[in-house]
């Protein structure tokens, strides 16, 4: 047990330290980021460098505002995101059925921002899941990629030009036709609204997937004519947003 002359020593060393620190002008240390209340770590111990992420994510106009609807959903359902570190076929993905988003574990060796780009793709996503759109259409990723092109380019975050990613941006970046097609062939099973009837897409819809269940709720989702109106014109705003930013996007 230290001495009671090695606390005060202790103690007196801490407060010079303090003093100092104001006698100087220096700002007080920062504390670590903490996670907001709308999104919760699966793994306690990822939560410090989630944390990180969100944070950095701040920085990011159009991160913040995902960061917002998530706050929004997550407060209205009670039900905050659930982000899980783990193996994923791309950067990150989202699991309709439960919810959960997971970011690729490459991440954690990654730039903060690298995490922080995907991290709001898949919250878009999320956002999509609890407003209750149909989760098929190829739109749909689309509106996850805008948000993930802005927050790269806010962030300034850099990929290969080879990787995925860096395919994706060049593909946008050469027009909004290209982009589209650049999905379709890495999504081929998700119908495209855009340029068909609504009947057309359904029977998009009736082919048999393995998330047939999911499919199912879609189609009664879309029996409602508000419902039908409602997706026109979520579709009709995308594209607009869509063709502005391929106008004028850079790669980071």
């Amino acid at each position: 047990m230290p001495s009671l002359l090695a606390l005060l020593l202790a103690a007196s060393a801490f407060a010079g330290s303090v003093s100092r620190r104001a006698v100087d002008g220096l700002p007080p240390p920062r504390p670590a980021p903490a996670l907001p209340p709308s999104i919760v770590a699966a793994d306690p111990a990822r939560a410090p460098w989630l944390a990180a992420v969100v944070a950095r994510a701040q920085d990011s106009p159009a991160a913040r505002r995902v960061l917002r609807d998530v706050a929004a959903h997550a407060l209205r359902t009670g039900r905050p995101a659930v982000v899980a570190i783990g193996r994923t076929e791309l950067g990150g993905e989202l699991d309709v059925r439960s919810g959960l988003v997971t970011l690729g574990a490459s991440h954690l060796k990654e730039p903060l921002g690298s995490g922080a780009t995907t991290l709001m793709h898949e919250l878009r996503h999320w956002v999509q899941l609890r407003s209750g759109l149909p989760m098929d259409p190829l739109e749909l990723e689309l509106d996850a990629y805008l948000v993930d092109f802005r927050v790269a380019r806010d962030l300034g975050d850099h990929v290969p030009p080879r990787s995925y990613d860096g395919r994706a941006r060049a593909a946008f970046v050469r027009g909004l036709g290209p982009f589209l097609r650049f999905l379709a062939r890495h999504y081929p099973e998700d119908p495209v609204l855009r340029g068909s009837s609504l009947k057309a897409f359904e029977r998009g819809l009736a082919v048999p997937p393995p998330a047939r269940s999911r499919r199912r709720r879609d189609l009664a989702w879309l029996s409602r004519p508000a419902n039908r109106r409602r997706l026109r014109a979520y579709v009709d705003r995308l594209y607009a947003r869509a063709r502005a930013l391929s106008a004028s996007y850079r790669i980071p």
